[in-house]
């Protein structure tokens, strides 16, 4: 369970913290296949997984220019309920090359964190393999009781969704 240090009413909350950060690999297909894991909701899903009971999940996946994603999950890590809120906009899309789209994440219905996350496709190998480069600027609004823990949290599920969108490329 996370505790997330928000303000009381009438207070400010603890500063904001942001950064940014950057992770490349390369996936073994082609850059339209790759892109295509991130259109397609059945492929999506996949890869992109939310913890918990998939029957108390929601998901939604409108795939252009000013559509978005949303994804509702609720779980219970330490025998507490908690209700975790994922919304996107996508901001530009360029078939097999790159996708940009801005984020958020409520815990609660506590906006925890927001994001602008930049995905870069091209083509290696003779365009057989794809190098993906990531990169992603965040803000935490509200912070858990460590905050280094929330930037992990954030780098490590990156590097979750990679292995995972690898998986599901090998395995078609």
């Amino acid at each position: 369970m996370t505790t997330v240090a928000a303000a009381p009413a009438g207070e400010t909350s603890p500063s904001p913290a942001d950064g940014s950060f950057e992770v490349s690999t390369t996936l073994a297909a082609a850059p339209a296949a790759v892109f295509a894991a991130f259109e397609e909701p059945e492929l999506r899903r996949r890869w992109f997984r939310q913890p918990g009971d998939r029957s108390r999940q929601t998901y939604r996946l409108d795939f252009r220019v000013g559509g978005g994603e949303t994804a509702t999950t609720v779980f219970a890590p330490l025998d507490r309920e908690e209700h975790v809120e994922y919304a996107s906009s996508f901001i530009d899309l360029v078939a097999g090359e790159r996708l940009v789209l801005s984020y958020s994440v409520r815990l609660d219905g506590v906006l925890r964190w927001a994001a602008l996350r930049t995905v870069a496709l091209s083509p290696v190998d003779d365009g057989t393999a794809t190098r993906v480069d990531w990169s992603e600027q965040y803000r935490f609004f509200a912070r858990s009781e460590n905050p280094a823990h929330d930037i992990a949290h954030l780098h490590g599920s990156t590097r979750l969704q990679l292995n995972a969108l690898a998986g599901v490329l090998a395995n078609g």
